[in-house]
This record gives C-alpha cells, structure tokens and sequence, in this order.
C-alpha cells in the first residue's frame, strides 16, 4: 500500500484519500481568497471615486481649489478643465496620498466660459472622477442715464463685461422703436462691445439689452430706456423764376434738416414731380418746364 505524508501547522495526515481532500480543500480556500482580494481591490478602484470644487462659480481668471478621493495610494493624477464657450482648456497635475486622496488648485482662463468640465484621471490605475462648475460675470451698459433721442438719431451704446472678461457672447436687442447693429458679437480683450442704436420713426419710450447667450438660466443683462421725440420741421420753398415755355429748377428745404425724405412739387395746382431730400435736408426738381 502506497503512503504519504502531507503537512501544515497543527495537522499531520496520512494515506493518498486524505492527501487528495486536503489539497482540494487548499485549491478552494485559495480560489476563495484571490476571489474576496479581487472583489475589495475592484471596489477600491471603482467605489466612491469623486471629485468636487471649492465653489460653484468662478470669476474669470481666479483660483480653483479641488479635492478628490477613491484612487490609488500615492499614484499621479492628471486633471484635465474645459471650457464650453471659447474652449479653454487647462491641464495640471497632483498627487494622490496614502488614502487615496488628492487636492490641488489653478487659475482659470481669462476668457469667459459659461461652464467647465473638469475631469480627474489616476495614470496608474485610470479610474476617472468628474465635477463641473461656471464661470460669473455682470454685464454693466454704459451710457446708463436715459437720453432723448430724435427720429432717425443714433447712440453707440458699449457693454462691459466683469473682471474684463473677454470672449462674452452678447446679443443686444431692441424694441420696436428702434434698431441695433450689430445685434450680436463677443467682449473683446477690455471686457467691452459696443452697438449703434438707431431711434425709429414712433415716439415712446423703448429699451435697448445686452443678454450674456451663453447661459439662459443666469440671463446677465442691464436695460436703458430711450426717449424718442417728435421734432417740428419747417419746409421752406426757395424762390424761383423763368421764361415762358422755358424751363425752372425748383427747389425747398426741411429744417432742421431731415435726409432721405419725399418732397412733392405742384406748379399751378399740378403735380410736376418728387424729388428727395439729401444730407442736408434740400430737395431739387430741375428742369421743369414752363407752358
């Protein structure tokens, strides 16, 4: 009869039966452990991995503190920002502690992003966290003071953006009793853009905006209301003479002078023409004959 001799602490065993139990019973305890090893290394990967940030808005070219957790003991992290509006992007690096656990900081962009993505990733182990947050401006219009404008008159009318932040997409819109161009643009590298308001032919008082599009939900925007007025013209007629079955130039002139308007003319209760007024407000109808 064949016999062996298996060994462990505290146990001997004898005969080739209770070799073969006790090496099954190795073979399995083992498969259990690597299994419960694999199970808590995944769950220390992937469980409870996060990332978050000081706050939730950021003024243009200020300072971001972040944290994070749930990645590998002392492993490099690579933090990755962008921005949705003028695709800024920012790179750094940080390294995790003993824990897991990382912190670090940078400086936003000075060119304004209604949102940015921040994105965390371990280069050891790649478990990846993310965060997002915004950037907060103030639009402020300038001249802020109410003016009266008349018919046809124009005012540049200039935006600033906070902290000069550069890049906003403005859109300026106006009421009925007027006009705006150009209606829409981006601050330049003095957080400003400006617009020509042209008043309209009804009087009343209108408004003039400067909405920031690139977030709906936090419209920032000033309004300035325009007064646009009546004025009184005065259509003179200048003096003309000729010969008969001769011809006359006729002219007349608005005051104070408004450009681009129709003037009829009449000779003896009869229409002889139209003629419009130039840029300073005279009209002229030549050659009209005389018979």
């Amino acid at each position: 009869m064949l016999y062996s001799a298996l060994w462990r602490p505290g146990v001997y065993f004898q005969g080739w039966k209770n070799e073969k139990v006790v090496l099954r019973n190795l073979i399995v305890t083992a498969v259990v452990a690597v299994f419960i090893a694999m199970v808590f290394t995944i769950q220390a990967l992937a469980g409870g991995t996060m990332m978050t940030t000081d706050k939730n808005d950021y003024s243009p070219g200020s300072k971001v503190y972040f944290n994070g957790k749930g990645y590998q003991p002392n492993e490099t992290i690579l933090v990755e920002v962008t921005g949705d509006t003028n695709d800024s992007i920012i790179t750094t690096f940080a390294m995790a502690d003993g824990s897991g656990a990382v912190s670090g900081s940078f400086d936003l962009s000075d060119y304004y992003e209604a949102n940015y993505l921040l994105i965390a990733t371990g280069l050891s182990s790649g478990i990846a966290a993310e965060t997002t947050f915004k950037d907060c401006i103030t639009l402020i219009i300038s001249p802020a003071n109410v003016l009266t404008l008349g018919f046809g008159q124009a005012q540049t009318y200039t935006v600033h953006a906070s902290e000069k932040a550069r890049g906003v997409p403005i859109s300026w819109a106006a009421s009925t009793g007027g006009t705006v161009s150009p209606s829409t643009g981006k601050t330049g590298n003095d957080g400003n853009f400006s617009t020509m308001y042209t008043a309209g032919s009804q009087s009343g008082t209108f408004t003039i905006v400067a909405i920031d599009t690139a977030d709906s939900r936090v419209r920032a925007e000033r309004t300035v209301t325009i007064i646009s007025t009546v004025e009184s013209t005065l259509l003179s007629v200048a003096p003309s003479s000729g010969t008969y079955v001769g011809t006359v130039n006729l002219s007349a002139i608005l005051s104070p002078k408004v450009v681009g308007k129709v003037i009829t003319f009449s000779f003896n209760g009869n229409i002889v023409g139209n003629a419009l007024t130039d840029n300073n407000g005279l009209a002229t109808l030549n050659n009209i004959n005389l018979n």
